[in-house]
This record gives structure tokens, C-alpha cells and sequence, in this order.
């Protein structure tokens, strides 16, 4: 027994017009969405499901009916305008062919007028070509003598150029030797000048040398003089300085009993200072 949207969409396949101005579609879309409603919710629980199984294979089956249903409801109502657009197709060739037969009649009478109009185009472009030719051949003459002219005066002025060179050349040389000859008598000028120079500047250094060594050694002797004024004078108090040092350092190195941990650091650290300064005055 067919459900409501069954008929309803067998009904609205069956109105589909001729035309493709689709009346009642709106029949057709609630009667899709209905059986989209009533065949999509349909599941198959695993393989043992043979009923939900079953469900879905008559969906497959209905769905596949509507849909080959509509696609003989468009032939069907195709066929008449592919039959109506082969006649048309042979009554345009008809019509064309004729008009064809008219058209290469005038082309014809045309193209022997555009053939002539194309020879006398074509006499006329070989008779300017001409032309352009002896004018181009008279050019190419009048700058051929030119460039020969032009030729033969570059030549004339090169050996007059070259004659001319030669001769600046040749005092250029002649002034070249005479300033090589002059730049070789400065040369020995300034040899003989600086080997004068040179042993001016040693006599100089050996006299200075000598200067100075008398010199230093002068110093040296005073200075050797004066430490041994020196030592002589401050020996009594070095001696003195010492025996006080060596005294100290002997009551640095006594045993003390200090009980405060605080005050036996701080003697200590101030004792190595004054056993520092005793090393200065035994070396002094």
C-alpha cells in the first residue's frame, strides 16, 4: 500500500508540463522531503540486522523507482522538441544552401573586380619599387665616391701626421737624453753629497758616543762615590735598625697566652704587619 507522499510524488511526476515553467513543484519538493523523513532514519545495526537490512533495501528499491520514473518523464516530454529541432536544422540548411548559391554568385563577380584592383596594386608597388631601387643604387654610388674622397684625404692627412710625429719624436728624444744626461750629473752630484753627509754624520756620532761614554762613566764614578759616603754614613744606624728589628722579631716569635679568641686575632694579623715592616728595615 503506498504511503501519502508515495502518491503525492507519483502525482507530481505525472504534472511535470511541457514546458519549463515547473508548476507544482512545491507538490514535488514536500513530497521529496517527506520521503527524505521517512527512508534517511533508517539504520542497519551490524550484520545480524537482516530486518533493518531489509528496510534499507526497499528504500534503495522505492528511491531508484521515482528516479527512473523521472528520467522517462524527461524523454518523453523531450522527444517533441528534438523532432521539432531536426526539422528546423533542415529547413535552415535549405534555406542557407540557397542563399549560399546566391552569395557566391555576387563573390565571384566581386573577386574579379578585388583581383584587378590587386594586379594594378601590385604593377604599381613594383613600379615604385623601382624607383626606390635607382634611388637607393644612386645613393649608394655618390657615397661610395665620398667615402673614397673622405678615404683618400684621411690618407693624405695620416702621412702628413705621421711625418709630423716622427719629427716631434724625434726631439723628444733628443730633449729626453739631455734630461737623462742632466738627471745622471744631479744624481752624482747628490751621491757625492750624501757620502759627504753621510760621513760628516758618522764622525758626529763617534764624537757624540765618545761624549757620552765619558759621560756615563764620569756618573758611574759619582755615583759609586756617593753610595760608598753613603754606606759609610748610615751604616752605624742600619746596624742599629737591625739589632732593634731582629729583637722585635724574637718577641714575635715568643708564646703568649692571649684566652679571647676576638683579641688573639687581631694581635696575630697586626703582628704579621710588624714583621713585615722588621723584613723591610733588616733589608734596607
Amino acid at each position: 500500500m503506498q504511503t501519502q507522499a508515495e502518491i503525492s510524488l507519483n502525482q507530481a511526476i505525472a504534472q511535470i508540463p511541457t514546458s519549463f515553467e515547473v508548476a507544482g513543484s512545491n507538490i514535488v519538493d514536500q513530497a521529496i522531503a517527506t520521503l527524505r523523513e521517512e527512508l534517511t532514519p533508517l539504520v542497519i545495526d551490524g550484520v545480524k540486522d537482516k530486518t533493518g537490512y531489509e528496510s534499507v533495501r526497499l528504500g534503495i528499491g522505492k528511491v531508484r523507482g521515482y528516479r527512473v520514473k523521472i528520467e522517462e518523464r524527461r524523454k518523453g516530454l523531450k522527444a517533441p522538441a528534438l523532432e521539432y529541432g531536426k526539422a528546423v536544422d533542415a529547413e535552415a540548411k535549405r534555406i542557407t544552401s540557397e542563399l549560399s548559391e546566391i552569395e557566391d554568385g555576387l563573390s565571384d563577380k566581386k573577386k574579379v573586380i578585388d583581383d584587378e584592383k590587386e594586379r594594378v596594386k601590385l604593377e604599381e608597388q613594383e613600379r615604385l619599387d623601382a624607383i626606390r631601387q635607382a634611388e637607393i643604387l644612386r645613393q649608394k654610388e655618390e657615397a661610395e665616391a665620398k667615402a673614397k674622397e673622405e678615404a683618400e684625404a684621411r690618407a693624405a692627412a695620416e702621412a702628413e701626421n705621421r711625418l709630423m710625429r716622427e719629427k716631434i719624436d724625434a726631439m723628444l728624444r733628443d730633449a729626453e737624453e739631455q734630461r737623462l744626461a742632466q738627471e745622471a750629473l744631479l744624481k752624482a752630484a747628490e751621491e757625492a753629497r750624501l757620502q759627504a753627509e753621510e760621513a760628516v754624520r758618522q764622525e758626529q756620532a763617534r764624537v757624540l758616543r765618545t761624549i757620552e761614554e765619558e759621560d756615563r762613566q764620569q756618573r758611574e764614578d759619582k755615583e759609586a762615590e756617593l753610595r760608598t759616603i753613603r754606606e759609610e754614613y748610615l751604616s752605624p744606624d742600619r746596624e742599629i735598625m737591625r739589632d732593634v728589628a731582629d729583637s722585635i722579631i724574637e718577641l714575635a716569635f715568643c708564646e703568649y697566652e692571649i684566652n679571647n679568641d676576638e683579641a688573639s686575632e687581631f694581635f696575630h694579623a697586626e703582628l704579621g704587619k710588624i714583621l713585615d715592616i722588621c723584613g723591610l728595615i733588616k733589608t734596607w
